[in-house]
């Protein structure tokens, strides 16, 4: 005893060795347990594909020493399943294990699977092929601004990936329906697609960049443009003033830079005038593409003389 109290070492060696022997006692029985592993399947021929729901988890209940166990927890990470041998069909197969792939080197025995018990597997042919995007978009200046060339979207078709029952039916993916208002700057835009409901189908893109440049309008005033009157019966001493009238408009910039003065036209039309004065509003013409502000002056006086 006075030896022990005066080597504390001998007394925790002691208990070390006393615990590591109780460790190899336990370790030594036969214990069963349950262990939950990440679960998929493998070995699908070219040209198939799965197209149903598997588990992710795979529970096996595990028969061996505590040390085999304690090796099967550290070296065994998942648990698969090979389909080499199926072809395409619909399959109930009630999972044991033999049907399971789990790597481990010792000896310890998988007595059965606890979940899934059933698998469905439904595997079917794989096709894959191109098809066009159609952009389902609609998109609206603010006022003020205006849409300047064609809508634009990258990319213009993608491939798709799945059953074969479902991408043969395929002719084109539409993107989901999206409204762009009083936009007063260039849009760039990522849109989803919109494709078939299902688990099985893969896309090489999900989503599209749609653009549109957006400018802003500029406004110019056109002046001169002679008022030409067109009457039914002859006024020989009619005047009108002004005789020519200007006009603003507001297009884009580029557009306004085209036109001149020549491509509008002013009129006024008399069907029957009085002796005395008369103001006529002016009908004016201008080129395509461009918006009337405003016609100055609003309104064209007529003069007939007094008999």
């Amino acid at each position: 005893m006075k030896f022990v109290i005066k080597h504390p070492g001998v007394k925790i060696t002691a208990v070390i060795l006393a615990f590591l022997l109780w460790v190899h006692v336990v370790t030594d029985r036969t214990y069963e347990y349950t262990y939950e592993l990440p679960f998929h399947i493998e070995g699908l021929r070219d040209g198939l594909m799965l197209a149903s729901e598997v588990p992710d988890k795979c529970a096996v209940n595990v028969k061996g020493t505590g040390k085999q166990l304690l090796k099967f927890l550290v070296n065994v990470d998942e648990a698969r399943m090979s389909v080499a041998d199926y072809s395409t069909g619909l399959y109930a197969v009630d999972l044991s294990p033999a049907d399971l792939i789990i790597d481990h080197k010792d000896a310890s025995e998988i007595l059965d699977v606890v979940s899934p018990r059933k698998l469905r597997l439904r595997i079917e042919e794989r096709l894959e092929k191109r098809v066009p995007v159609v952009p389902d978009v609609d998109v609206a200046a603010a006022v003020g601004y205006a849409l300047r060339g064609d809508l634009k979207y990258s990319p213009d078709s993608v491939t798709v990936s799945g059953p074969k029952r479902i991408v043969r039916k395929i002719k084109r993916l539409r993107t989901e329906h999206v409204t762009f208002t009083d936009m007063d700057r260039p849009l760039s835009e990522q849109v989803h697609l919109s494709f078939p409901d299902s688990l099985y189908l893969t896309l090489s893109d999900s989503n599209v960049l749609i653009k549109h440049d957006v400018i802003r309008l500029a406004e110019r005033t056109f002046a001169g443009i002679p008022v030409v009157f067109k009457h039914s019966a002859s006024f020989p001493d009619l005047t009108i003033k002004p005789e020519s009238v200007s006009v603003i408009v507001e297009a884009v910039p580029s557009l306004l830079d085209s036109i001149n003065v020549d491509q509008f036209s002013a009129s006024i039309t008399i069907d029957s005038v009085q002796p005395g004065s008369t103001f006529v509003e002016p009908r004016v013409t201008i080129p395509e593409k461009l918006r009337l502000i405003e016609i100055m002056p609003k309104e064209i006086l007529i003069e007939v003389p007094r008999e």
